[in-house]
């Protein structure tokens, strides 16, 4: 049994977990800076998509890729600019056309959904709570990757519960 977690973001990973929850693999988006923007690099995404393929035992497995959404005005909402927007629809999109193409099985799902099953328990708010779940869940996960990174790196975190998401998923338990 395999689950992939994706956080379809420019800041966003990808973690690929095993049954038992070992981490068989975790990544950033790999990106790229042209003429002053940061582009996703498609090649490299579908070489992490085939890397975890061949990582997976056996069937079953299953992706589950956060399905993004603009934010909107509210009470402590800052709306998301355009840019922005478009950058999180790029990034799902490229993420949804590779798991087809590989012919993954796949779910996406909304970060409200995916949040309120997993984290509806965990103390404190927003990223830092994808933290302590992955912090304390999957002690072989590296949420600090590269040399100069000190603070945890919330794509992985929340890329890592959407993979633990998925093995619920997968058993039943949600």
């Amino acid at each position: 049994m395999i689950a992939i977690g994706i956080d379809s973001g420019l800041d966003g990973a990808i973690v690929v977990l095993d049954g038992e929850r070992n981490v068989l693999l975790a990544s950033i988006v790999p990106t790229e800076k042209r003429a002053s923007k940061r582009h996703y690099r498609l090649r490299e995404m579908r070489a992490l998509l085939v890397s975890a393929m061949e990582a997976a035992p056996g069937p079953p497995v299953l992706a589950v890729l956060e399905r993004t959404q603009a934010r909107g005005r509210g009470a402590g909402r800052i709306p998301m600019s355009a840019s922005t927007v478009h950058s999180m629809g790029v990034g799902y999109g490229i993420w949804q056309g590779l798991l087809g193409g590989l012919q993954i099985p796949h779910e996406t799902v909304l970060p409200s959904v995916w949040m309120k099953a997993m984290l509806h328990t965990v103390p404190g708010s927003g990223k830092e709570r994808s933290i302590l779940v992955a912090e304390n869940t999957l002690p072989g996960l590296d949420l600090t990757p590269g040399r100069r990174r000190t603070n945890p790196h919330d794509g992985i975190a929340d890329a890592a519960v959407l993979a633990i998401y998925g093995l619920r998923q997968m058993r039943g338990a949600l």
